[in-house]
């Protein structure tokens, strides 16, 4: 009995001392993996050639490195690592961090650095959630093993770098933990076409913008049923919008602007209405009608579908059906450049109580502007330029506190003046009132205002009633500057490339309202007036290439001090 007792005894020692060994192993091998931690970390540091703010001035080994600018640990082991902002400049490669096999998340947005990303982006430890390398130098292609070398990423954002190159068609393939993913203002080429995007059912954010991918939009995105936002503008995609976008019923934002898609706007895109908050389908090439289906969009805020060649009447039913729904947000819409035709619906208003703006020039629209109109409270914006539109502006619009453009012809009535009060409003006025002036040279003399387009595809211009052919030759010669003077609202006045002679007048210091005068390229002599000292709301004078002499009159310096352009050069 006695020896069992000793043989326990014997037991218990030896198992003590064996815990007591591995615990000792322990805290040996905890210390040896920080220690490496803060070498690979060194590793990084004699990479970075400039360091102008000091980020890295407390990393040295006689520090804790977990104390270190930018690293967090977890368990005595760097977890993350968050350098962003800092200005760090050198080439570096990610190899140090591949060690870091308890790294979560890296942060180096916001520097000058130069990575190569198809080398360095498979060195990211296997471990890393949060990847934030945008405005960071990344250069070259994204490695195909990308994704399946690193499956626990949850966030990625590469935007605003230089990748290059094509996305590989199976980048995507093994993205199941993913949930935003920022490729945008990169220069990815290639097709997507092709793309095999399949387990991403945790996705929610993917931009692409500002690339120069081309193909058809894949059909597989409708994969990813919990998307919220699909940004995939100023590319150069081309095809039709595949129907099996209706499938993304968690869909907040789709942007598909600014590309080369064809064909009608799908009916099934309704079918996303019910999370939809913005949707731009605007500068590109899509025809047919707007589905109706997208009366039922009772979360939609934004609808721009501006500038493509879409027809049928002016989609008052869908208008009509939305100000229906008590929920509707919606506060902008765009059918600016289309061919939609038919008059202007007088039924829009009260119901769309939130919209802001409504834009839908450079179409076919005739008739009258409805006075309900003024019945939309919060109308900031109304534009029906470039339409057939007739009649008189309803006075009324003049309640409308928050209107702050109206952009339309016909005769504008004595009454919406004094209710609007103080309001601008662009657009042709009538009265003597000149606020922009600009002589383009040309002998066409019927012509009476200045024409300015923006967002309107030049083929449109052509359908302009008015439009004639023109000698753009300048016409202003001798000594007419005089006769601008008597505009006192006058702020921007361009004459530059005529043929005029003699002095700057002395009453151009009059014209107090004038923030930009443009004499270049003209024949003008003597000196600069000192009048021109008063101008306080100057912001650009272009004097330059003319025959002016003297000094810059001191009064004139004073305006130095607010100018932002001053060009009295080649005199």
């Amino acid at each position: 009995m006695q020896a069992v007792i000793r043989m326990a005894a014997l037991l218990l020692l030896l198992s003590m001392a064996f815990l007591g060994s591995v615990s000792g192993g322990g805290e040996t091998g905890r210390y040896t993996s920080i220690k490496t931690d803060a070498m690979a970390l060194l590793s990084f540091k004699k990479m970075i050639q400039k360091d102008p703010d000091g980020a890295l001035s407390d990393w040295h080994l006689n520090k804790d490195p977990c104390t270190w600018h930018g690293v967090s640990c977890s368990l005595g082991r760097v977890a993350a690592l968050d350098l962003a902002q800092s200005n760090l400049v050198g080439q570096v490669s990610f190899a140090p961090f591949s060690s870091l096999d308890m790294l979560t998340s890296l942060n180096l947005s916001a520097n000058a650095l130069s990575v190569n990303a198809t080398t360095s982006l498979v060195q990211i430890p296997y471990g890393v959630k949060q990847l934030e390398l945008s405005f960071s130098g990344i250069l070259g292609h994204i490695p195909e093993s990308f994704f399946a070398n690193c499956p626990n990423l949850e966030y990625v954002n590469l935007a605003f770098n230089n990748i290059t190159g094509f996305l590989p068609q199976n980048l995507f393939l093994q993205i199941d933990n993913l949930q935003y993913l920022d490729l945008s203002y990169n220069n990815i080429t290639g097709s997507i076409a092709n793309l095999r995007i399949e387990s991403c059912s945790s996705l929610s954010h993917l931009d692409w913008s500002g690339n120069q991918m081309v193909g058809s939009l894949p059909a597989s995105f409708s994969n990813c049923t919990n998307l919220n936002e699909l940004i995939l503008p100023e590319n150069f995609l081309s095809g039709e919008i595949p129907p099996a976008f209706g499938a993304l019923k968690s869909l907040q934002r789709l942007d598909l602007s600014h590309n080369h898609l064809s064909g009608w706007i799908p009916f099934e895109l309704g079918s996303t209405c019910s999370s939809l908050v913005e949707l731009k389908l605007s500068n590109n090439n899509l025809t047919g009608t707007i589905p109706v289906s997208f009366s039922s969009c009772s979360s939609l805020q934004l609808l721009d579908l501006s500038n493509n060649n879409l027809t049928g009447p002016f989609p008052d039913s869908i208008l009509k059906n939305l100000a229906s729904l008590e929920s509707i947000k919606l506060r902008v819409v765009d059918f600016s450049s289309n061919m939609l035709a038919g008059i202007i619906p007088p039924d829009i208003c009260p119901g769309a109580a939130s919209l802001e703006e409504l834009r839908a020039p450079d179409n076919l629209l005739y008739g009258p502007i409805p006075a309900q109109l003024s019945q939309c409270s919060q109308l900031r914006v109304i534009d029906f330029s470039i339409n057939y539109i007739n009649g008189s502006i309803p006075s009324n619009l003049g309640i409308l506190e928050n209107l702050e453009q109206l952009i339309a012809c016909g005769e504008i009535p004595p009454r919406l003046g004094r209710q609007l009060g103080a309001k601008a409003l662009t657009g042709i006025l009538s009265g003597n009132t000149l606020v922009f002036v600009r002589n383009v040279g040309n002998s066409c003399r019927g012509v009476g205002g200045l024409l300015e387009f923006s967002g309107i595809r030049p083929e449109r211009l052509l359908q302009v009633p008015s439009l004639r052919s023109c000698d753009f030759t300048r016409l202003y010669s001798g000594p007419v500057l005089s006769l601008f003077t008597r505009y006192q609202t006058l702020e921007y006045l361009d004459l530059s490339y005529n043929q005029l002679r003699g002095k700057i007048p002395d009453g151009f210091g009059e014209m107090i309202a004038l923030q930009v005068m443009v004499l270049s390229h003209n024949q003008l002599s003597g000196e600069i007036p000192a009048s021109l000292g008063q101008l306080k709301n100057l912001g650009v004078f272009d004097a330059s290439h003319n025959r002016l002499q003297g000094h810059i009159p001191d009064s004139f310096r004073i305006c130095l001090s607010w100018c932002k352009s001053i060009c009295p050069t080649m005199n």
